[in-house]
């Protein structure tokens, strides 16, 4: 990689880390203070003490020992800043240290809703960089780093098997890794089926949540798409949000209609897992698209794709995407 790339690489980054850091000493809301009370927890409390929480412990494990430093809301979120910051250069890495790479950095750095999860104090920004980390080392045909990675994502959340579903079927003959994986999680199924039956008999405890959990059936994949691209945005008139969903919509299906690299690989990486997520919402809430931020930088390399065929075109609409979604959030 020559210096003028390099350095190309070093800003995309640095931009990325800037734009997680603005506005990161905002308050802890509900599941963030959540996290934090269960964090200060003893490790052995939080592995064997979570039944009515459905999650995985590892973030939580991270975030206690974290929190050995500092309990600031901006220490605290650091850490997923920087679990979001390395996802920048994982995915110029798993793109290709070309064109493609630098836009595939580029787009993921400036990505409202990566930008949003990255300075949460939850674990969906370590669940995406997990990701990178599992597809990159499928793309390079290390096997066993990419079982021992996602036996990782799997203590991190539960929706990573979806994209170790995805895996499979896009490399079916690798199914002894796959099962290494679900090996070194042996230790941690005990704790998975006292949460599962919580997660299932939901509606017992706490009516009307599962609603809140997941999306309807007939919004919950042009949602996930649409929050991909543009983040979390909500302050606008009905009429002028219809307009812009429009054309968001209309943006990402040019990209994916020009989009000439990686296509299998990126379609069945973001599509395998919103499917599957789909068809098991029905019994357990699933269908937000945080808990399938793994499957993002997929979209983001669709539209990296498209970009290196009309670079001005693109470039701009996904930055002014991007800066529509990130101005409003901030």
């Amino acid at each position: 990689m020559g210096k003028e790339k390099i350095f190309l690489v070093l800003i995309i980054i640095l931009l990325g880390f800037g734009l997680r850091l603005v506005n990161l000493n905002q308050s802890l809301w509900l599941d963030e203070t959540a996290q934090a009370v269960m964090s200060s927890k003893s490790v052995g409390e939080i592995w064997l003490e979570r039944q009515a929480d459905f999650h995985p412990p590892l973030f939580y494990v991270m975030a206690h020992y974290w929190m050995q430093i500092g309990h600031s809301e901006i220490w605290l979120r650091l850490l997923p800043v920087i679990f979001g910051v390395i996802s920048v250069g994982l995915i110029y890495l798993l793109a290709g240290k070309d064109k493609f790479g630098l836009f595939s950095a580029f787009f993921l750095a400036i990505n409202p809703y990566h930008i949003y999860y990255s300075q949460e104090f939850r674990s969906y920004s370590m669940l995406a960089m997990l990701g990178l980390l599992s597809m990159l080392f499928l793309k390079q045909k290390k096997y066993i780093w990419m079982a021992i990675t996602n036996s990782l994502i799997l203590y991190t959340h539960y929706s990573g098997i979806f994209l170790i579903l995805a895996q499979f079927i896009i490399a079916p003959s690798s199914i002894f890794y796959f099962l290494l994986s679900i090996i070194l999680y042996i230790p941690w199924i005990p704790r998975f089926a006292e949460q599962l039956q919580s997660g299932v008999n939901i509606d017992s405890y706490l009516p009307g949540w599962r609603n809140v959990l997941t999306l309807s059936p007939i919004k919950a994949i042009p949602e996930i798409i649409f929050k991909f691209m543009a983040g979390r945005i909500n302050l606008m008139p009905k009429w002028v949000y219809a307009i812009y969903i429009l054309f968001v919509f209309g943006v990402t299906g040019a990209g994916i209609v020009l989009n000439r690299f990686e296509r299998k690989l990126l379609w069945i990486w973001l599509g395998i897992p919103i499917l599957a997520s789909f068809i098991l919402s029905f019994w357990i809430p699933q269908t937000q698209p945080f808990r399938l931020l793994f499957s993002l930088p997929a979209l983001v390399m669709i539209l990296a794709g498209a970009a290196t065929r009309f670079p001005k075109t693109f470039i701009t609409l996904v930055v002014y995407i991007s800066i529509v979604g990130n101005v409003l959030y901030f």
